[in-house]
């Protein structure tokens, strides 16, 4: 399995170049506004598009059809798949929190708002890749895009009923405070047994895949 992931890591070299440049351009935004809260969501959106890429160069090698020939199971190569996005999301937080380090430093501000940061991005990436991974290997990367940008929509749909309910007084909702309090403790735990369950879905839908 370890060369599995080495070859997700590898197909990536095209690619680094442009991240780089993005990373170092936001960066620089970062460090000249004293704020990471922007820096933070496109640190998300850039794990999953190098996730999305992932996927991408194994169609457009077929990839999956080749890898079966090898010496190397099915559920090898879904393992190697996850590993590869933990270890990619776990690389683009440990940027997070150096950035954060830094501004925080500087503004004397207090280690919890680095934690936070590092936490909200990482989840939100891990939750995302964790809805849209059994749904390309469902689908495929296609019908999948098509279908996650429905999805999108879902939590601002709901957002608005809860809204608007609580405007008249049909459902009391906690403070913002309780929330961001509540959810820096339950985010990662949710987090990961989301990803855990995405893996175990994952493997039954490839295992049972005609390739």
């Amino acid at each position: 399995m370890k060369g599995l992931v080495i070859k997700e890591f590898l197909a990536m070299r095209r690619y680094l170049k442009i991240i780089g440049v993005l990373l170092a351009l936001y960066i620089v935004m970062a460090l000249l506004t004293h704020s990471v809260a922007f820096f933070s969501a496109v640190n998300a959106l850039l794990v999953v598009f190098c996730a999305f890429n992932s996927f991408s160069y194994d169609r457009y090698n077929h990839w999956d059809e080749f890898a079966v020939t090898l010496p190397v199971s099915r559920l090898e190569m879904v393992k190697s798949k996850y590993a590869f996005l933990l270890l990619l999301s776990l690389a683009f937080t440990l940027i997070i929190v150096l950035v954060n380090l830094i501004i925080n430093a500087s503004a004397n501000a207090g280690l919890s708002a680095v934690i936070k940061n590092a936490l909200a991005s990482v989840s939100f990436a891990l939750a995302y890749l964790s809805i849209t991974t059994p749904l390309i290997y469902q689908f495929g990367l296609e019908k999948a895009r098509y279908i996650m940008i429905v999805c999108a929509f879902v939590p601002f749909l709901l957002s608005y009923i809860f809204s608007l309910l609580a405007e008249k007084g049909c459902i009391v909702l906690p403070a913002k405070e309780t929330i961001a309090a509540v959810s820096v403790y339950t985010l990662p735990i949710l987090t990961a047994l989301f990803f855990i369950g995405s893996y175990m879905i994952s493997k039954l839908i490839f295992l049972k895949k005609d390739l």
